[in-house]
Parts: structure tokens; sequence; C-alpha cells
């Protein structure tokens, strides 16, 4: 079951971001897979203090501006301009992961350590198919909306 709700963070971080990005044609790869990523890393978590440590306001607001300094520190390495949407899109990838888990009866633990309570939007468990089809409906609408704003609206 584990894998199953790897894939709902995936698609709902990949279609969120890709609809508050509007990144084109020439930075959706990156920002897609920035956004898979960032998805993923607050269950870097599990096993210690699960949904407290990296499911938390203060977390997420280091990710960004620690994600852009380490990117800007590989790209003056290797001679690249990084774009700060691609912090961005890190970003909001992990903040999407965060919103997910708060779908779950478990919820996450938003102002930890400096409040205890946990939050969340539903009494679901989290192997519940519920709450896989509402984070697949929210990633799959969001990257249609992307896809409709950069491809077709332009025509």
């Amino acid at each position: 079951m584990l894998e199953l709700r790897r894939k709902v963070h995936a698609v709902m971080g990949l279609g969120v971001v890709l609809a508050v990005v509007l990144p084109g044609p020439d930075k959706a790869l990156p920002v897609a897979m920035l956004a898979v990523f960032g998805s993923m890393l607050p269950d870097l978590d599990i096993g210690f203090r699960h949904r407290k440590l990296l499911h938390n306001i203060f977390a997420s607001i280091l990710v960004i501006p620690a994600s852009y300094l380490l990117l800007a520190r590989l790209g003056a390495e290797y001679g690249v301009n990084v774009d700060p949407v691609y912090s961005m899109a890190l970003g909001l990838g992990w903040v999407t992961h965060i919103l997910g888990d708060m779908l779950t009866v478990g919820g996450v633990w938003l102002f930890w350590p400096v409040s205890g309570k946990a939050y969340r939007f539903t009494g679901m468990r989290y192997d519940d198919p519920r709450v896989s089809f509402i984070g697949y409906s929210i990633g799959l609408a969001a990257a249609l909306y992307w896809y409709y704003t950069v491809f077709i609206a332009q025509m």
C-alpha cells in the first residue's frame, strides 16, 4: 500500500506544481521532476517523528530558500544559471505532500514543535480508496489546467 500512497503524492504534487508555476515547454521537465521529488521528501521522517519533523509549516518554510541556495551553488559549480522557479517547484511539491497527508485521519502536526495538535481535513484512513481518488483527481485536474493554459489557450 505504501507504493500507492507514493504515486498519489507524486501525481498530486506534479499536477498542482504545474498549475501554479505554469512552466512553458522548455522548463516543464525539470519543474515536473523537482515537483515529484519534492512531493516525496517529507516522508524522509518515516520512523522518526513521522508527520511531525518534516510535515510542519516550519520545515516547509525552510525548504524553498534552502533548495534555492543548493541549486544556485550547484549551478554556479557547473556554470548553469538556475531559475528560482525550480526551487518553487520543489517547495510546492513538499507542501502538496503535507496537504495530501491532511486528507487522512492521522493528519499532520502542522505547527510542531510549537503545538502537538494534529490537523486533518477528513476522518478517512490512509488506505481508504477515497483518499487516493481525491489526490489523483486534484493532480489530474491541475495538470489539465496547466496543459490547457500553456498549450491550448495560447493558440
